[in-house]
């Protein structure tokens, strides 16, 4: 199931980087790594901000099935 990991030394947002991947066809699994990141979400759009080493900046690409029945807790 796991990618292949997209490396990045500085970033705007690891999410916004594994949308465009995603979009452009990446594999279920792929992760965006990133040292650090300049405009990074939290959740419910919260800013997540961190010192540069200080933390695992990473998100992964997963593709559920469309028909799952508990969707909107996804």
């Amino acid at each position: 199931m796991w990618g292949r990991a997209i490396r990045y030394a500085e970033v705007t947002s690891t999410n916004d980087l594994a949308r465009d991947q995603a979009r452009r066809g990446a594999r279920e699994g792929t992760a965006v790594v990133a040292g650090y990141q300049l405009a990074g979400r939290g959740r419910r759009g919260k800013a997540w901000t961190a010192p540069a080493g200080t933390s695992l900046l990473v998100t992964y690409i997963l593709r559920p099935p469309a028909h799952l029945t508990h969707s909107a807790w996804l």
